[in-house]
């Protein structure tokens, strides 16, 4: 047993809380000691230990008493808080005032200056620095919900506030549009309000029906997010004066005697609480020593969030209904006026509509065209709309393109389904095209899926969407760059040849040698025209031209500053073929007897 506290005391020796309060060594007779280190009095003190002085100084002692000063260097080990309360003890039994007085000003404040780096100007002072000390980590910890639930609570009212300012501000535009005759052709009816489209609500009375429930959500709103915010900023104000008061208040219910042993209990008050906590490690001589004081924390949770509701600065919102009550106490007090309730009524009528224009006039209207084309397109993917919203520039050309693309004001489901398409594909990064050339491809896909051989359709099916995109952009960019450089002779002539090269050389940088080769070769697997006896020598070119193509891919190794240099060298060098005496003895035309693959530079 004295082994296992001797262990325990050292390992308080180096645990517990410092005030840096070193005790005196006392000399304690050996037989007080046999069996047991602590012999504790039923009322919690060291009856049988005889303190003497360890060595004798001047002014250390009062005359004629066994009773010397506390330690003027407390220790951080249980064991001088021990023999304190002792002398404590002893003290109040002989009623010596004098040795109290001397404990508080020459040992008890310069102990507190010491742990706090100050020196107080007064006992009073360095007490309550040490009353309060004892609860910061208690306001600090309880603090932290409470603000983090006003935090929540403001946070959600705000986002609830921009919502309805949005759809208030829907309704204001379309209450314009109602008085102005538009009642049929709303420029954001695809737009929700209280789950309503825009373009539904055609009179004002339905507006009406909408506006007046919308409106007293945002006022409940607006009075208790105002309240949150305030009360959210307010957390903490005033509680350390109100938890000094009371902590004083409980330090002056004590009796002489019981307040010093309540500071040097503070001393070790953290220490205390974490062995009070399980496992248990105080010793239990300890506990009694201390356990009068157990329970003296004032600052809790209650106590802040009432100072906090109680110390709250902002007063109320305009469309709190208190904002009412305190008008209408102004314009009934004495001497009233007649008519006051009505002039009350009146005057926060003025006000809240005064805020509100305000709060509307801020309110901005540059995602409203987006939300209508969220609501048109009938997009529900949360992913999507993000993007939208992310990405204002290309939602902005959808928009335009949508509004290109209606009959009767009505967008129709082709352009619809473009459009759809367009954002996957730019979402995704399917492929690195500006949204009107994505449009375009989207557009052309259906047409040349049309000219593809079965073969070819089923290759393109299996390939990722990405390719999918890609190999129809290059089908598109060859026939373009043709039309722009050959516009004569785009069919069997030079700048059909041109054409087949530049598409399989885009494909072969894109898809790679394998894929671009099989989906050309597939793309030739096709039944000949009813009576075009020669469409073999059109085979015969395309394939011809699509492998000097793909063999130019590698256009910048073999040293040409782009792909179509490279290939318009080739055309020019004979190196591509065309069909020479073409039907009707024009540069483009069907293939006939005397067709011949020629070289392109004859």
């Amino acid at each position: 047993m004295k082994k296992i506290y001797i262990q325990f005391l050292l390992l308080l020796l180096v645990s517990t809380f410092s005030i840096d309060l070193q005790a005196q060594r006392l000399s304690i007779p050996e037989k007080s000691t046999i069996g047991d280190e602590f012999l504790i009095a039923p009322d919690g003190t060291y009856s049988e230990l005889k303190p003497i002085l360890a060595g004798r100084c001047s002014g250390c002692e009062i005359p004629d008493l066994d009773i010397r000063d506390n330690s003027s260097n407390w220790s951080n080990s249980f064991d001088a808080a021990a023999l304190n309360e002792t002398l404590i003890r002893r003290a109040a039994k002989k009623k010596l005032k004098k040795w109290y007085n001397r404990q508080v000003n020459e040992i008890v404040k310069p102990a507190i200056d010491k742990k706090f780096g100050r020196t107080f100007s007064s006992f009073n002072e360095a007490k309550n620095e040490l009353l309060i000390d004892s609860e910061r980590r208690n306001i600090v910890t309880f603090s932290r919900p409470l603000r983090d639930k006003y935090s929540r609570l403001r946070t959600r009212g705000f986002k609830a506030k921009e919502k309805h300012l949005k759809e208030l501000k829907l309704l204001k535009l379309r209450e314009a549009e109602i008085k102005s005759g538009n009642i049929n052709n709303p420029s954001l009816g695809y737009t929700k309000v209280q789950g309503v489209y825009l373009k539904d609500i055609r009179s004002l009375n339905s507006l009406k029906s909408k506006w007046t429930p919308l409106f007293d959500d945002f006022s409940k709103n607006i009075a208790e997010t105002h309240i949150n915010n305030h009360m959210y900023k307010s957390i903490g104000r005033g509680v350390e004066s109100e938890v000094t008061k009371l902590k004083n208040q409980h330090y002056n219910s004590l009796n002489t005697w019981d307040r010093l042993s309540l500071l040097q209990f503070l001393v070790h008050y953290e220490e205390y609480k974490k062995l009070s906590s399980p496992p248990y490690l105080i010793p239990e001589h300890i506990n009694n020593m201390f356990k009068k004081f157990n329970n003296i924390d004032k600052a809790t949770p209650e106590l802040i969030e009432n100072l906090s509701i109680k110390n709250r600065t902002g007063g109320f919102s305009v469309f709190d209904g208190r904002t009412y009550y305190k008008l209408l106490s102004a314009y009934t007090s004495p001497p009233a006026l007649p008519g006051g309730e009505y002039m009350a009524k009146m005057e926060w009528e003025r006000l809240k509509n005064q805020a509100l224009d305000k709060l509307l006039n801020s309110t901005s209207t540059a995602d409203f065209a987006i939300t209508n084309l969220i609501g048109e397109l009938n997009i529900t993917n949360n992913t999507q709309k993000n993007w939208l919203y992310k990405n204002k520039t290309a939602a902005n050309k959808l928009i335009k393109f949508i509004d290109n693309n209606k009959v009767n004001n009505k967008v129709t489901d082709k352009a619809k389904n473009f459009a759809v398409e367009a954002i996957i594909s730019l979402m995704n990064n399917y492929i690195k095209l500006d949204i009107n050339k994505l449009i375009e491809v989207l557009k052309f896909e259906q047409d040349y899926k049309n000219r593809m051989s079965s073969s070819e359709k089923v290759i393109f099916e299996s390939i990722s969407r990405n390719n999918q995109l890609g190999y129809l952009f290059n089908a598109q960019k060859a026939i373009w760059k043709a039309e722009e450089l050959f516009p004569n002779s785009l069919y069997n002539g030079k700048g059909d040849a041109f054409r087949h090269a530049y598409f399989n050389g885009l494909n072969a940088i894109l898809l790679g040698n394998t894929l671009a080769e099989s989906l050309a070769t597939a793309h030739e697997d096709r039944t000949a025209p009813v009576g075009y006896s020669n469409y073999y020598k059109e085979k015969q070119m395309d394939l011809f031209n699509n492998q000097i193509g793909r063999d130019r891919k590698n256009w910048l190794f073999d040293g040409y500053s782009s792909l179509t240099k490279s290939i318009l060298d080739a055309l020019k060098t004979g190196k591509l073929r065309y069909l020479s005496n073409l039907k009707g003895g024009a540069a483009s035309g069907r293939a006939t007897n005397l067709s011949k693959l020629t070289p392109t530079n004859k």
